[in-house]
């Protein structure tokens, strides 16, 4: 309840949230799921294929992305007839839905070591660490934080099945495993994950059992969600890697011969991986299409040993607009300030770990808890918004308690309780004194262009906007645009390239770049030009530098000069453009343009201009 309430008053501290009105309340991805939502709030359904957010094919919202979380939260909104402000209630909603992550926490915890003061206080320090906390704190509604609840139950359940080896338990972790798919495509690389440690256990022990059969009990149910889910169906989810080896692991579970020797087993269980995974790789998976994006993020992360290049042309494409703001490699002030004194508190687990493992005690539970815990200490090196999954698991190690000789236990355990709750009480106190960082652009210029894009342009005229405003202006001003930044479609990702490196060509081909799509306005932001740093566009599309002749030199500063493009509106921010059909000429009255706007107050040096 405590951290519910701190994320509410913290998100209302966002002027956009704050207001009666949910203008702009939302930006980039978290205006595509609050648009939905707010439909199927309004009694309207989620539309087969969206135009207005992907103008002109259209995005296929229940195929090429999630929405359950937006039909889960608009259908609550309007069956309970709720009468605040429909933004006001999804934070209020995500707030205290995501808060239920403390009792899987909990339940982890005390199935590891039999104690409920444990527990507690580890769901207390997971509820209260910025890690959690700071998505809906910061006014976002990202899919993480509503589909972890569905993740982090389904390995708590898988735990107890584990541990007391009960078919209910298994099949309650199924049932939200399913559910997890369902509700967000990293929840595959997370069954990825799991798969992996389930293949891993049978090569050790290739027997029935119990807790296979736990394992084949998920299976099953991911399988089942692979067959159901639009989204997974159209991604090829029965022919990615992950669902591969779930055929082998039935295989080896239930058809190879028992007689055999444990050797052969594990040959032929690795062979039969191998042989599958090189035949589903002889087609074209759509599976693999879906993530190329990440396929060469995670493939240029690791080959730079996490740091980015300093020549944009090192990465490929997919790989430079991915490596941005939450995909970056975390430094020590990002680790102190988002777990605090976490990583110090977890270090009785770690001897915990140690002594059992050298005692052969480390039971199976404990195993997929450290399996899991280093996997995500590798993959937040990767990526920082892996650090919802590594609080987690971090927290839950603490339950791995050390070998306590008996005399002493109680002793001990009682002065383990009273260094984590100094911990926690040491967050709950620089979590007060933390700034948490709003999710807005500067809302000034923002609202303003919101505006003019209401009153300058036609409702029906299709935009092309920076990828990671299309959400808002569809959101907030109802008009179509064409691009988005839903980079888990196929479709998107090349026109996002298409048109960021058609600002780098003339602009007789910039304009018929746009007319290709329909476009007929244009949104640019003054970074597209003045930004050389690492996520910028002139980065991501090796274009640091640039001469006079390139549309987008003229778009920034020479817009008179334009024959296919009228200057409507600047500010210092953004810049809006009606592109003139064939025919059509400029009728340029320029008003007082912003500095940012004037060559002379730049040198072409510093903004790698060639003269």
């Amino acid at each position: 309840m405590g951290a519910s309430l701190f994320k509410v008053h913290t998100a209302f501290k966002n002027p956009l949230i704050a207001k009666t009105s949910d203008y702009a309340a939302f930006w980039t991805e978290n205006a595509v799921h609050y648009r939905w939502a707010k439909m199927v709030a309004e009694g309207q359904s989620i539309t087969e294929r969206d135009t207005r957010i992907q103008h002109p094919e259209g995005i296929l919202p229940f195929q090429d992305e999630t929405p359950f979380m937006d039909w889960l939260v608009g259908t609550t909104y309007r069956v309970l007839k709720i009468k605040m402000p429909f933004h006001h209630f999804v934070i209020l909603f995500h707030s205290y839905f995501s808060s239920l992550v403390i009792f899987p926490l909990f339940m982890v915890v005390y199935s590891l070591s039999r104690n409920r003061w444990l527990g507690l206080v580890c769901a207390a320090l997971f509820v209260f660490s910025i890690a959690h906390l700071s998505s809906i704190a910061s006014g976002s509604i990202p899919r993480e934080i509503f589909a972890l609840v569905f993740i982090f139950f389904q390995f708590a359940f898988l735990i107890l099945a584990i541990n007391e080896q009960r078919l209910r338990w298994a099949i309650l972790s199924g049932i939200f495993l399913f559910i997890s798919l369902f509700a967000w495509h990293v929840s595959q690389f997370y069954y990825a994950l799991l798969i992996l440690f389930m293949f891993g256990t049978l090569l050790r022990t290739p027997s029935k059992g119990n807790v296979p059969f736990c394992f084949a009990i998920q299976i099953l149910f991911a399988l089942l969600a692979g067959m159901t889910q639009p989204h997974l169906i159209k991604g090829g989810f029965l022919a990615s890697y992950a669902a591969t080896l779930s055929y082998v692991f039935l295989i080896g579970l239930y058809w190879l011969p028992q007689n055999w020797n444990l050797l052969t087993k594990r040959i032929s269980l690795i062979a039969g991986a191998c042989f599958l995974i090189f035949l589903f790789s002889l087609f074209q998976s759509s599976h693999a299409s879906e993530f190329s994006h990440v396929y060469a993020f995670l493939k240029g992360k690791i080959l730079h040993l996490g740091i980015k290049p300093t020549l944009p042309g090192a990465l490929s494409y997919e790989a430079n607009v991915m490596w941005m703001s939450s995909f970056a490699t975390p430094s020590l002030k990002t680790i102190w300030s988002f777990f605090g004194v976490i990583p110090l508190l977890i270090i009785p687990g770690i001897i915990g770990s140690i002594q059992q493992y050298r005692n052969k005690e480390l039971t199976l539970d404990k195993i997929m808890l450290l399996y899991f815990f280093v996997s995500f200490i590798f993959f937040y090196w990767l990526m920082v918004r892996m650090d919802c999954f590594l609080v987690f698991f971090s927290i839950a190690l603490i339950g791995i308690l050390p070998n306590l000789p008996h005399p002493f236990t109680h002793k001990r355990l009682i002065t383990l309780l009273l260094i984590l709750v100094c911990g926690l009480s040491f967050n709950l106190y620089k979590l007060s004194h933390s700034r948490i960082r709003q999710v807005t652009p500067p809302v000034p210029t923002l609202l303003d262009l919101l505006r003019k894009v209401e009153s300058l342009t036609q409702k029906e005229g299709p935009i092309v906007p920076p990828f990671f405003m299309g959400p808002s202006i569809a959101a907030f001003t109802d008009r179509p645009v064409v691009l988005h930044s839903k980079f888990e479609n196929g479709t998107i990702r090349r026109k996002v390239k298409e048109f960021e490196e058609g600002h780098f060509t003339d602009e007789e081909t910039f304009h018929q770049l746009c007319n290709k799509y329909g476009a007929r306005y244009l949104i640019i932001d003054s970074g597209a030009m003045l930004d050389l740093a690492q996520d910028s566009l002139r980065y991501r599309t090796n274009n640091l530098l640039m001469n006079k002749e390139m549309v987008l030199y003229q778009l920034h500063f020479d817009p008179i000069t334009l024959k296919h493009f009228q200057l409507l509106y600047s500010n210092k921010d953004y810049r809006l453009f009606e592109i003139l059909e064939k025919g059509e000429k400029p009728h340029f009255k320029l008003p007082v343009q912003p500095p940012v706007y004037d060559f002379r107050n730049f040198k072409a040096k510093e903004i790698l201009l060639q003269e």
